[in-house]
């Protein structure tokens, strides 16, 4: 069970309670799976519908991307802040390189843990 941003229904106090990370600036893979972790580990349960509800155009020949919207336009600096971003995701997933980052306010929760969260999403994903 991950979660998709586009398709996430809750209550406010989930994101009041676990809100987005706003040091992840320019992180676009990962975003989702940082929310997943932290929610759960916080206690918040996951559901994800077995059938096809709706579903949202990926296709990305008839819009920019974000970053092609900015194209040249202080990307080094876009670039540095994504990179902090993606540190801060293996911090928080325990990943080897990414030891070291405060997590204050953004780090995983106090019910469960991030091996129950990995065992619930690899059940769900079978």
């Amino acid at each position: 069970a991950f979660l998709g941003a586009c398709f996430c229904f809750t209550l406010g106090a989930a994101f009041r309670e676990v809100p987005f990370d706003p040091h992840c600036k320019g992180v676009f893979w990962g975003e989702e799976l940082s929310l997943a972790v932290r929610l759960w580990t916080h206690g918040w349960d996951l559901y994800t519908p077995t059938d096809m509800l709706l579903y949202h155009k990926w296709d990305r020949e008839y819009r920019p991307t974000f970053d092609e919207l900015f194209d040249g336009e202080g990307s080094d600096a876009r670039a540095q802040a994504r990179e902090r971003g993606y540190a801060r995701l293996r911090t928080l997933l325990q990943l080897g390189s990414g030891n070291g980052h405060d997590l204050t306010g953004y780090a995983l929760g106090p019910v469960r843990s991030l091996a129950q969260y990995q065992t619930f999403a690899i059940r769900h994903c079978n």
